[in-house]
């Protein structure tokens, strides 16, 4: 009896692990017909077959001495620091689906004084989307700011680089 329960319950994991070969073979295809599509072909190269991106690409006025803070960020991180009182944020974010891409937001938030660039995860039912095959996604991170702001980075799964920031710099939990 035990014999017969281990063997089906074998089965049912050997076609649980089918089903999603199956699935993500099928989504890579999807997801290659349906960019050629919208892009022309064009940005084939910039994202792997079978995957979403999603771009951020903005521009801010800070006051000297604002606060940037980055936090929760699932990728490389680079801070670069420039002449003036203009940020850029450029932020590009990758997933398997939609639906990842859709789950693992980047906010942007800004005023004169701050500048704040997080990532917002709804991982409810975390284990459960992993297991109907939604995946995570991956965020990379470039800043330019002004020299004369103060830094927090923190919560970053990938590399950071800081540029030369002549106000205080805080790193954690990389």
């Amino acid at each position: 009896m035990k014999l017969k329960i281990f063997i089906v319950l074998v089965a049912v994991v050997v076609a649980w692990v089918a089903g999603r070969c199956v699935k993500s073979g099928g989504q890579s295809i999807v997801g290659s017909v349906e960019r050629s599509m919208h892009h022309g072909g064009e940005d084939d190269a910039a994202a792997p077959v079978g995957s979403s991106e999603r771009r951020i690409n903005e521009m801010f006025e800070l006051a000297e001495g604002a606060h940037v803070e980055v936090i929760g960020i699932n990728g490389p991180v680079s801070v670069e620091a420039v002449d003036g009182t203009n940020a850029e944020v450029r932020v590009t974010t990758t997933a398997g689906s939609a639906g990842a891409l859709d789950a693992h937001q980047i906010i942007v938030e800004h005023t004169p004084a701050s500048l704040t660039v997080r990532g917002k995860s709804s991982n409810g039912w975390g284990f459960w989307r992993w297991l109907r095959g939604g995946g995570e996604a991956r965020h990379n991170v470039v800043l330019k700011v002004p020299r004369r702001v103060e830094l927090t980075v923190r919560g970053t799964n990938g590399r950071v680089t800081v540029g030369e920031i002549e106000g205080s710099v805080q790193v954690a939990g990389i």
